[in-house]
């Protein structure tokens, strides 16, 4: 009778769709056989892919493509990000086909990173090597990033410095924003 009502429940159980033992496979480590990015029009394909560390052939597990997707949300350029995936197999066995559909933040602002003894162009081009994303003109939910990155980057020529994004109007008023990046004083006006 115990058998029959065991042999009962695991079929309603397996019919539910609910897993029938407590232990968890381990992801499958297959390559990337085929990225196709969607929804873009200021970024091309390729620097997204970049700046995911998402590469055709590089062996990944779905946590890992999970993680390249929260990896573009953290840069604020994109309203939203979502991604799915199916395992195809050839001649050379399994792999993932991976499709990330963004959409771009449309409003940007123009960018100045003003930091006293640095070139302004020399920071953006250490910048662009992290990220070909990055651009003078960006969205200001992109002002976490793109700080962290700046600091990053005055890091790396022995500068220590914490900076501040502060709101600047132009001086015609013509409604113009633009996001400084300066040197953290008591003065300055943190997050925006």
């Amino acid at each position: 009778m115990r058998t029959r009502l065991l042999s009962v429940c695991l079929a309603l159980l397996s019919l539910a769709g609910l897993p029938l033992s407590a232990t968890t496979q381990t992801e499958a480590r297959y390559p990337l056989r085929l990225l196709v990015v969607i929804g873009h029009s200021r970024y091309a394909a390729a620097d997204i892919l970049k700046t995911a560390g998402l590469t055709t052939f590089a062996r990944v597990t779905p946590s890992e493509m999970t993680a390249s997707c929260e990896s573009l949300v953290a840069t604020g350029l994109f309203e939203k990000v979502s991604y799915h995936y199916t395992v195809a197999t050839d001649e050379t066995g399994p792999g993932y086909q991976l499709t990330l559909q963004v959409v771009e933040n449309p409003k940007l602002y123009k960018v100045q990173i003003v930091v006293p003894g640095i070139d302004e162009a020399e920071l953006w081009a250490a910048l662009t090597q992290q990220s070909p994303l990055f651009r003078p003109e960006m969205p200001i939910s992109s002002e976490t990033w793109l700080v962290s990155n700046v600091q990053q980057a005055l890091l790396s020529r022995g500068r220590n410095e914490r900076l501040a994004a502060e709101l600047k109007t132009d001086s015609l008023f013509t409604g113009k924003i633009e996001v400084m990046l300066v040197p953290k004083t008591s003065d300055s006006v943190v997050g925006l």
